[in-house]
């Protein structure tokens, strides 16, 4: 069973391929910045106070509170690059969509990006050559369809002037006493015209 397009785009993870290395980069953002502070605190105690501070409980509460404020934004920027990537792959998706719709034969309805989607200018562009696709099809159908009428012209205008041609062999065969029946042999021994 194939999940229509409004419900794939209310999922948040669209495009696994792009959003999940998309978080692993924010995430590795996030502990870059979390080990750079660790280091500049542990050289700065190490520098500014004595080293016997660093196995105090003071020191490892602290730690604890670290790791667990680092747990906690990990998890919120987690939440945070799967809404921003949706709002790049889902477009990208939608864009995709239509594509494949063009690609089978058909020229879709217009499309809308959500409020917030990045590159909205893209669904104007989209719409555009879709218009232009669309008017380019109904010319093409025009077009056809004008032909058509032409061709079937033509084939009325040539059976009424082979129907004339035929009666008017039939007089000119009537006159010169030809008999057109299956117990005459046709023509044997009449003058062919032009000899």
């Amino acid at each position: 069973m194939t999940k229509s397009p409004k419900n794939q785009r209310k999922r948040l993870i669209i495009n696994p391929r792009f959003q999940w290395p998309f978080v692993a980069s924010i995430l590795q953002l996030e502990i870059v910045v979390f080990l750079t502070a660790a280091l500049i605190t542990l050289i700065a105690d190490y520098v500014l106070l004595d080293l016997a501070l660093l196995y105090s409980p003071h020191f490892q509460r602290v730690t604890i509170c670290a790791v667990g404020l680092f747990l906690l934004c990990g998890a919120i920027l987690v939440q945070l690059g799967l809404r921003i990537s949706n709002r790049i792959s889902g477009p990208l998706y939608r864009i995709s969509m239509v594509l494949d719709e063009i690609v089978e034969g058909r020229v879709p309805k217009p499309i809308r990006f959500r409020e917030g989607d990045f590159h909205p200018e893209l669904a104007d562009k989209v719409n555009r050559a879709l218009e232009i696709l669309r008017e380019h099809r109904d010319s093409q159908a025009r077009a056809w369809s004008a032909q058509a009428e032409q061709v079937q012209a033509l084939i009325e205008n040539c059976e009424g002037e082979l129907a004339d041609t035929l009666r008017e062999l039939a007089r000119s065969a009537q006159a010169s006493g030809f008999k057109s029946t299956p117990d005459e042999p046709a023509l044997e021994g009449q003058p062919v015209s032009g000899e």
